[in-house]
């Protein structure tokens, strides 16, 4: 009835040195994922009536030159999407089909904002990055057709899996 650690046998999970390491974690995981873009954030929507001077622009231009004069904090959107796709999906490792599902609702999410609210300020920049989104959403959608033909073949499927995985290599 002891339970280990499966990435490294010697740890006893739930003892002090596995809770100890729980926690630093989780801390990293919480401190990264919130305080990144939330302090980007913070720091841009504080100076946002000094961002055209062009010491803050010298200074700070990485983080917004890409953006129209409006969406200057639009880079702390794109992260937390990248971190939403990975580090958040994560928990439901054990649970594929929700994560394939909650990745469709993430990736689809961020593709109609991103188009409605216009942020890039070259058009082929906002092309290239409808054009992306289009083709993440796609992609998952796919892995989750994949997934449904792979759990539930009938008679009439037989076969699908592998017009599926063309229809993914194509994406």
């Amino acid at each position: 009835n002891i339970n280990y650690l499966e990435m490294d046998l010697r740890i006893i999970c739930w003892e002090p040195y596995h809770i100890r390491a729980c926690l630093v974690a989780g801390n990293v995981a919480v401190v990264y994922g919130i305080g990144l873009p939330g302090g980007i954030f913070l720091f841009l929507m504080t100076k946002r009536y000094e961002l055209h001077i062009p010491r803050m622009q010298a200074a700070f231009g990485f983080i917004m030159d890409d953006y129209k004069p409006y969406a200057f904090f639009w880079e702390t959107v794109i992260i937390v999407q990248k971190m939403m796709l990975t580090g958040f999906l994560v928990l439901f490792y054990d649970r594929l089909v929700i994560q394939i599902s909650l990745a469709i609702v993430l990736s689809a999410g961020y593709q109609i904002i991103s188009s409605l609210y216009s942020p890039y300020d070259s058009y082929a920049a906002g092309m290239l990055n409808d054009i992306t989104a289009a083709a993440e959403t796609m992609v998952y959608l796919s892995a989750i057709a994949r997934r449904a033909v792979e759990s539930t073949p009938s008679e009439n499927e037989a076969g699908k899996g592998d017009i599926i995985g063309v229809f993914i290599i194509a994406v």
